[in-house]
């Protein structure tokens, strides 16, 4: 997020150092360097060479510059808008993916993309509720607990409250019941 910001604010003062932000160096360098050429010319023919047809002169690269400008930075909203769309998407399809896997008793495969959603984001609830009944169901009581404690955590509304509370008491008792 704010890579993101960072890079409207830069495209709103130079066009072209957004696109740098976000990975584009030389689409950037190249953007930046066509509108300081386009200002530099334009000063030069206002101040330097004032002639008669410095009118038409002057508007067109006054406009070529304004619209480099102005491609520059809603290029870079487009980019940051995809940029901020493609994780839900991303995290929607590995929740889907690891909840069809867990259902079908596919247990390696669920975890491993359960596993890659808590990777793409740390403090969602869900990826972390059904990592830890992974985990239960291979028999893992202690990540399985560690996986539901954090899911407690994180659960701001505690809407998992009741269920990761009775699964914490059974998970302890099996965890005793192993090491004793």
């Amino acid at each position: 997020m704010k890579r993101r910001k960072l890079a409207l604010l830069l495209s709103v003062l130079l066009p072209g150092l957004g696109h740098v932000v976000l990975g584009r160096c030389l689409f950037g360098v190249l953007l930046a360097f066509f509108y300081a050429l386009c200002l530099e010319l334009l000063l030069v023919k206002t101040f330097v060479w004032p002639f008669e047809l410095a009118s038409s002169y002057i508007w067109g690269c006054g406009g070529l510059a304004a619209a480099i400008w102005a491609g520059a930075l809603g290029w870079v909203i487009v980019l940051t808008r995809v940029e901020v769309s493609a994780p839900e998407e991303r995290r929607e399809e590995l929740l889907k993916e690891g909840m069809k896997l867990l259902l079908e008793e596919e247990l390696a495969s669920a975890e491993e993309k359960l596993r890659e959603l808590v990777h793409l984001e740390p403090e969602d609830v869900e990826a972390y509720l059904y990592l830890g009944s992974v985990y239960e169901a291979q028999g893992e009581p202690k990540l399985a607990r560690n996986c539901f404690k954090t899911c407690l955590n994180l659960d701001r509304k505690r809407y998992w409250k009741e269920f990761l509370d009775s699964h914490l008491k059974e998970l302890r008792a099996a965890i005793s019941n192993r090491s004793g």
